[in-house]
């Protein structure tokens, strides 16, 4: 207790510091360094993507979900060496085939697939969450949804390629902002949830994937999501949310 009342003295010193000397990029720096101490004794949730049936999740892609790594210390994101798993044609095709109208279905199926790929790498914990990113069609032509227990995402991304398609860039900030947005989900938050459009919120609630465009450039925290986190959570996480999602 006494410990991180010093470490909060000595970072409010050195950010007032910061503020009336040195420019703002290093006054950000001090913000994250404060935060790293703050979240040093949690160990972070460890998350592994999967690319299962994608040919289109690229290597630009990848590099822009590892990047998360540097830019938060609530998750700790790998990407699932999915290639060159044995199983790997076999359960795409057994998920090629699956025919359901339920997006609940759907991402367990996925989940149980992830699963097996994780035990027989001997990939085990509780705090471990699937996210698989595929080009198969999503049921009812949505385009992303979680197990109940919301450690298994799925992200499809087919129809975003043919809304996006001559603009990639587009669509893999829109899959970040949708893996950002169901990985603070994860978190089990309550009362966060979807809301009405503001052209901006992260949890914004985009049934039209034309509006989803709209959350992925200059994306924030609304007011009333701050207000639900911060009651819920405390403001270090509030923190790491916003720098997280701020970029």
């Amino acid at each position: 207790m006494l410990e991180d009342l010093g470490v909060e003295i000595i970072a409010g010193i050195v950010l007032f510091v910061a503020g009336v000397f040195l420019a703002k990029p290093i006054t950000r720096v001090v913000e994250q360094w404060r935060r790293t101490i703050q979240f040093r004794k949690h160990e972070p949730i460890r998350v592994r993507i999967f690319c299962i049936h994608s040919p289109f999740c690229s290597d630009q892609l990848k590099r822009v979900l590892l990047r998360q790594n540097q830019l938060q210390r609530i998750f700790e994101i790998d990407i699932a060496e999915w290639k060159s798993w044995n199983s790997r044609k076999s359960s795409e095709k057994a998920l090629s085939k699956l025919q359901t109208d339920s997006r609940l279905e759907f991402c367990n199926r996925f989940q149980e697939v992830m699963q097996k790929y994780n035990n027989e790498k001997q990939i085990t914990g509780n705090r471990l969450i699937n996210i698989a990113i595929t080009d198969l069609p999503f049921p009812k032509n949505y385009y992303t949804w979680n197990t109940r227990d919301k450690k298994g995402i799925v992200v499809g991304i087919q129809s975003l390629r043919h809304l996006f398609n001559d603009k990639p860039q587009i669509v893999n900030m829109i899959v970040l902002r949708i893996v950002q947005r169901m990985l603070i989900y994860s978190l089990n938050i309550n009362g966060l949830i979807a809301h009405e459009i503001t052209r901006g919120c992260l949890f914004d609630l985009t049934r039209q994937l034309t509006d989803i465009q709209y959350s992925t450039e200059k994306t924030y925290i609304c007011d009333e999501c701050r207000k639900i986190i911060l009651e819920k959570r405390g403001l270090p996480l509030l923190e790491e949310i916003e720098a997280w999602v701020a970029g």
